[in-house]
């Protein structure tokens, strides 16, 4: 007589410690029961002919039972914490996969180095955000949205980055780094929404996404040759940047073109790291951060909320169809799905993150998206935060998009204050002879420009003085404007 001996290889208990109803019959379990959670017994039990079986033994004060199915679909859960809300996540959708494909120390430690070496990169650019205020802000919520420990051993820090980047978008990598964009920030209006877009990015790092897609991959270009190429696009957009003609300038690196292609290799970089993530995973993420809103006492629809900014933001961008790709959920059918969107704002908040909206609105001007930077910088003026560039970019907006006294006598109005907020901020001059011509003003215009050259003139002489980086950025647009400086008083001399 054949048989095979079946013998346990690993146990391990994961304590829990939730409460919750019972919502359909099950075992030793009736529904509308009360029950609470003590642990989970996960036993690998191997037998002699090589094969490894999996079971979950679930301890609740009502005694011991083998687990057959999703938590969810047996018990309406109480959660206390966060903690206790991701510690039934991992327990029931990620210590199978862990089991088959164990700890994969080796393959994780790749998957960090290659994150790191894009965060390091977008630090060296000079495209990681410095607002010390809102980063203590945002750790805080991430503080109560994330798992203190992962119970199934794996590393479980999140850390936060805030990137110089026009697009509405967020990204968890595998490391646990949670980037998001000043751009994503810049559109949302309320805590609530906020919290919602990084428990979704939290749920993708707690339930393993990455890694699971990455044991999928089939061929990864080397690792010395991807990175090379992005140094070559690097290098090629700010050069390009320096060399076109832009009527605003931003201290530091060429910002709009440094952060193309920080989002390109982004994107190629996301594919590589498994973090593109499928329709059932992106569904998941999306269940997970709704289910922690609740436990939270957010507003459940935040989620909703947060996507139809995007949406709206993506469609005036033209770039909405990235977001039916037949791999991927519909933007559209995820806010439908997840409540109902809110036109509500929370003025408190948008006070908190103006910085973070100054620097979208820079970098949506030097892409000449006026209608959307218009919005951007009159909300922070109307909170009454605004930076001196928030009044220079709403005054440009309105030369561009307007043509009337009252816009005129606005625009006056608005380099005004901006004058009283930073005098030695170069672009407000420009701007103010942009104006004149605008009122035909031309004898006024030709006094300020004169006093632009001037300007101009010390900036270019200074130099020598000061060769970092960013004063030689200056240098060059100082250069390039002295040159249209020089061009315009000849065409206004002929003006009588």
């Amino acid at each position: 007589m054949l048989f095979s001996i079946c013998y346990i290889v690993n146990a391990q208990v994961y304590d829990l410690n939730i409460d919750g109803v019972v919502i359909k019959n099950f075992d030793v379990f009736k529904k509308g029961q009360n029950i609470h959670l003590i642990s989970m017994t996960h036993d690998q039990y191997y037998s002699d002919n090589g094969k490894v079986t999996d079971t979950y033994k679930l301890e609740t004060n009502q005694g011991k039972v083998f687990v057959t199915e999703k938590l969810g679909s047996v018990f309406d859960l109480n959660y206390s914490d966060a903690q206790s809300f991701w510690d039934s996540q991992i327990v029931f959708n990620v210590l199978e996969q862990l089991s088959k494909k164990g700890a994969q120390s080796e393959i994780r430690g790749e998957m960090e180095d290659e994150a790191l070496e894009y965060i390091n990169r977008v630090y060296s650019s000079g495209l990681a955000f410095n607002d010390p205020f809102l980063e203590t802000y945002l750790y805080g919520i991430i503080s109560k949205l994330a798992p203190s420990v992962l119970i199934d051993g794996r590393p479980g820090n999140i850390n936060l980055v805030i990137e110089r980047n026009p697009t509405a978008n967020a990204s968890m990598y595998p490391n646990g780094t949670l980037v998001i964009n000043t751009g994503l920030l810049s559109i949302l209006h309320s805590e609530d929404e906020l919290a919602a877009i990084l428990a979704h990015e939290i749920a993708h790092f707690v339930l393993d996404h990455s890694v699971q897609n990455f044991n999928k991959s089939i061929s990864r270009q080397k690792r010395a040759e991807f990175w090379a190429s992005f140094a070559t696009a690097l290098t090629a957009a700010a050069e390009t940047a320096i060399a076109e003609k832009d009527p605003y300038y931003v201290p530091g690196v060429a910002t709009i073109a440094v952060a193309t292609i920080s989002t390109s290799i982004a994107a190629e970089l996301c594919e590589r790291l498994g973090m593109k993530y499928s329709r059932a995973q992106e569904t998941e993420a999306d269940e997970a951060a709704v289910q922690l809103l609740k436990v939270l006492k957010y507003d459940t629809n935040a989620l909703s909320t947060a996507l139809s900014r995007i949406e709206e933001t993506m469609r005036q961008e033209r770039s909405i169809q990235m977001y039916f790709a037949s791999d991927h959920p519909a933007l559209i059918d995820r806010i439908k799905k997840y409540g109902t969107p809110s036109e509500n704002v929370n003025r408190d908040f948008e006070k908190i993150i103006s910085f973070a909206v100054s620097d979208a609105a820079i970098m949506k001007m030097q892409n000449k998206r006026f209608r959307q930077v218009l919005p951007l910088v009159s909300q922070n003026i109307n909170n009454m935060v605004a930076t001196a560039d928030d009044y220079i970019l709403k005054a440009y907006c309105l030369l561009y998009l307007k043509n009337d006294i009252g816009s005129s006598d606005e625009i006056m109005n608005l380099l005004t204050e901006a004058k009283e907020l930073d005098p030695n901020n170069i672009n407000i001059y420009k701007a103010e002879i942009l104006a004149y011509l605008r009122k035909n003003n031309y004898s006024n215009a030709l006094s300020l420009l004169k006093d632009y050259k001037n300007k101009l003139g010390a900036i270019i002489n200074a130099e020598n003085n000061l060769p970092d980086d960013s004063w030689s950025n200056l240098y060059d647009y100082a250069m390039k404007e002295n040159n249209w400086a020089g061009e315009m008083l000849i065409k206004l001399r002929s003006f009588k």
